[in-house]
């Protein structure tokens, strides 16, 4: 990506969190790699590497774990390309090269296609999982099973000798050819016995909408939705053809975030035309202001601070004027604040002695105004 880029791991426990841990991953790619580790959403350590293109190094961070943390997780995130491998988190203050759980691994994924990034399959696209199989021995075999929304397991076509890469058609069925399929995978020796831990993926078979990839400005049907290739996709696959900016995609056009200080903008451009480039189109939501041009006070909760009357409803007017001449043609709707009759969404500030938010006695006619 051209842009930062970052990947989470799933959360993991850590029982012996009175020791350190180390997590490592083989990396190679351009720029800079940093992992870090966060327990409990804190963050405990973070390291920088530099990637080379030539040949996979070993990347490490040695972290303490947070003493009786509940769950502990590792980003990894960097500018540029890079090829990631091998990752575990492990007892003690050095890596050890990688060690799969079993003798094999394998892992599941959707065939490239329009809408594989959000693990969308079109009814008029084939009905299959790719697989990767590592450590098979011969006479091995990999075993699926499909589950769908009813109640329904069926056993797909076993795969003998699965070392490498393959496809293996799913069977949906006729009664109900569309909706969610899980398919689990393991490989097992010619007894049964299991060579590898069981992964799984879950596929959605959905028709193609008629404005896949196009807007749809006559159509009624909307959500929230950050501006992730995957959201957006996801989005328009069933069938919803706008977004309103507000919670996901305020951050990019709420007056808060855009001009957090008088005369300072941050512009969301990217973020915005990505919608457009899919073909959802945009509800703009004309709202929030930062605390020097409202009420507020001080610093509070973060989200409701941002709803709170500007003071000075000429410098709000600015920021519409701003926003509208700026995205004229990429955004041509608008909506003007979220739920002003809520005391949270349109008030005057904190009230510390009643310890709630207090609203203006002619809030309705501020809002109209």
């Amino acid at each position: 990506s051209a842009d930062k880029w970052r990947l989470w791991t799933a959360p993991v426990f850590i029982g012996r969190s009175f020791e350190p841990h180390t997590a490592s991953l083989y990396a190679r790619g351009s720029g800079k790699l940093r992992l870090t580790a966060f327990g409990d959403a804190r963050q405990l350590a973070s390291r920088e590497q530099d990637l080379t293109p030539d040949g996979w190094q070993r990347v490490t961070l040695t972290f303490n774990p947070l003493l009786l943390g509940r769950l502990h997780q590792i980003t990894v995130d960097g500018v540029g390309e890079a090829w990631l491998d091998g990752f575990q988190i492990e007892r003690g203050s050095a890596a050890t090269d990688y060690a799969p759980q079993q003798a094999c691994q394998v892992v599941l994924a959707v065939p490239e296609s329009a809408a594989s990034a959000a693990r969308i399959q079109f009814s008029d696209e084939p009905a299959v999982v790719r697989y990767a199989v590592t450590g098979a021995p011969a006479g091995s075999v990999l075993k699926l099973t499909q589950h769908d929304l009813y109640g329904g397991a069926v056993a797909l076509p076993n795969v003998k000798s699965p070392a490498g890469q393959g496809t293996v058609k799913l069977a949906p069925p006729a009664a109900h050819p569309l909706g969610s399929f899980r398919v689990e995978a393991s490989v097992t020796d010619a007894q049964g016995q299991a060579l590898s831990p069981t992964d799984e993926i879950v596929v959605q078979r959905v028709r193609r909408p008629h404005y896949w990839n196009k807007p749809a400005p006559n159509s009624a049907f909307g959500i929230h939705t950050n501006s992730t290739t995957r959201h957006i996709l996801l989005a328009k696959a069933v069938g919803a053809n706008w977004t309103r900016l507000h919670d996901a995609g305020t951050q990019y056009i709420g007056w808060a975030h855009l001009e957090p200080e008088p005369g300072t903008w941050t512009f969301r451009d990217a973020e915005l035309q990505r919608f457009g480039k899919y073909g959802l189109k945009i509800l703009g939501l004309l709202s929030t202001s930062p605390l020097w041009a409202n009420y507020g006070d001080k610093p509070r909760n973060s989200y409701f601070d941002r709803y709170i009357e500007p003071k000075d409803f000429s410098q709000f007017a600015n920021y519409v004027k701003v926003v509208t001449a700026r995205y004229q043609g990429l955004i041509d709707t608008y909506d003007v604040w979220n739920e002003p009759w809520g005391t949270s969404f349109w008030s005057m500030g904190w009230d510390e002695e009643k310890k709630e938010w207090k609203r203006s006695p002619t809030a309705s006619q501020d809002y109209t105004k």
